[in-house]
């Protein structure tokens, strides 16, 4: 399994809702019970940062997927042509059965 799917696993999740609530949380509790980070600073440069690698992941994540559901579309293809041929093969054994021994009326 690739990193990006496993990323976008639990950015999708409620752990990391969780995860994120309890931290925003937490940096609010520290800035206005400890005046840690008075002006955010460090809090917006942690969070842009967090979603700038989560945008590219979950980009990687989108091509991977995209490339699978094409391999998935290419399989079925074949299977699909492979079960026209089948078919036709029948359908001209058959008309030449019938033309081989046709029906008196």
């Amino acid at each position: 399994m690739r990193f990006s799917s496993a990323y976008a696993r639990f950015r999708g999740s409620h752990w990391f809702l969780f995860a994120l609530v309890i931290s925003i949380g937490l940096i609010l509790g520290l800035h206005f019970w400890r005046h840690i980070d008075p002006d955010f600073g460090a809090t917006n440069l942690a969070l842009s940062i967090e979603s700038s690698v989560s945008v590219a992941l979950l980009i990687m994540y989108g091509v991977e997927q995209e490339m699978q559901r094409k391999q998935e579309a290419k399989r079925w293809e074949k299977m699909l042509r492979y079960m026209l041929d089948m078919m036709e093969s029948n359908r001209a054994m058959l008309k030449q059965l019938h033309e081989s021994h046709p029906h008196k009326n």
